[in-house]
């Protein structure tokens, strides 16, 4: 006769199994809140280069607005024309000073916004990417091995091509929250 592990002082084979599966089912909960965690943390800093390009874009505008605002002005076109008057080299030279820190400004700021549009790339992207763990983590989780390989090989793919973009990332995010 054959004794059951329950006979020599251990658990059943079903109560181990069970056992397992709770453990599994507490491990899948822990690794979804994580991933629930660090999508809203990448939904925050997303929220917060949206808001830093509007305030680029309204500064932009707002920098139109106000060089309009001096080349139509009566007091602007007066004193151009007294400059013209008095001393049209020296009027020349003004103008192309105006004008040339009027084009620094509108690349500084095509610049930032350039730099912000490629931070909310390399956000989505990692975004992307713990959503593609996620699925990884549950195809683990669901015994579908051949799934999980190919995803995490093609995570691993990913990150081997983007890891400089992710240093840049990091950099970027560092500066924002200080």
């Amino acid at each position: 006769m054959t004794l059951t592990i329950h006979e020599q002082g251990g658990l059943l084979d079903s109560e181990i199994q069970l056992r397992i599966d709770e453990a599994t089912e507490k491990q899948a909960t822990t690794l979804e809140q994580k991933l629930k965690d660090h999508r809203d943390e990448i939904d925050r800093r997303l929220t917060t280069t949206d808001q830093a390009v509007r305030n680029v874009a309204a500064q932009t505008s707002d920098l139109k607005a106000d060089v309009a605002v001096l080349m139509a002005s009566d007091s602007r076109q007066t004193e151009l024309l007294e400059s013209i008057a008095s001393n049209g080299d020296k009027w020349h030279e003004d103008d192309i000073e105006f004008r040339a820190v009027l084009v620094q400004r509108v690349s500084k700021i095509e610049v930032e916004q350039t730099e912000l549009a490629t931070q909310m790339k390399l956000l989505r992207w990692a975004s992307g990417t713990s959503n593609a763990v996620l699925k990884a983590a549950c195809f683990v989780l669901n015994n579908d091995t051949v799934r999980a390989v190919l995803i995490f090989g093609l995570l691993l793919g990913i990150a081997h091509v983007m890891s400089p973009a992710l240093f840049l990332l990091a950099k970027r995010l560092l500066e924002l929250a200080r």
